[in-house]
């Protein structure tokens, strides 16, 4: 939670009320994730909200917003390497919405050729890892942050 508190600049309030969602959050196996779609639900309630009704505007939108974050990469990146940068977390998180996006629109597909079930990642495998599927997530912090 901490990387995301000092990305999007959250104020003790925000940081306050984020820890609240994190610790009212049944699961906790994506805790990157879920770090991520707390912070949008309290700096972009309205991303967070077309996220929830499956916009994929809300996606684009996210896609946007992550990319202000990024810091610039000493590069060049190989596979091997990838992680190494700073950016591999916000990459991920761009993939992730590029994936609901294309799969709005009938395609699966993924620009990074990651190895992984896209089903998966947008909430539509049927296996045990469910749990690690956006909308899964989403779900467990759409609560009021009236405290």
């Amino acid at each position: 939670m901490s990387d995301w508190a000092d990305r999007a600049n959250l104020s003790l309030r925000d940081v306050d009320r984020a820890c609240a969602l994190f610790a009212l959050a049944r699961d906790r196996d994506s805790a990157g994730l879920l770090a991520y779609l707390i912070t949008l639900k309290i700096k972009r309630p309205d991303l967070f909200e077309g996220l929830l009704g499956n916009s994929t505007t809300a996606d684009k939108g996210c896609i946007t917003w992550i990319m202000t974050f990024q810091v610039a990469d000493p590069g060049p990146r190989t596979v091997e390497n990838l992680g190494d940068s700073p950016n591999w977390p916000l990459q991920c998180l761009i993939e992730l919405h590029s994936l609901r996006q294309n799969h709005a629109s009938g395609s699966a597909t993924t620009t990074m050729n990651l190895n992984i079930d896209p089903g998966l990642l947008i909430g539509e495998a049927e296996n045990r890892a469910r749990h690690l599927a956006i909308g899964m997530v989403l779900k467990q912090i759409d609560l009021s942050l009236e405290i």
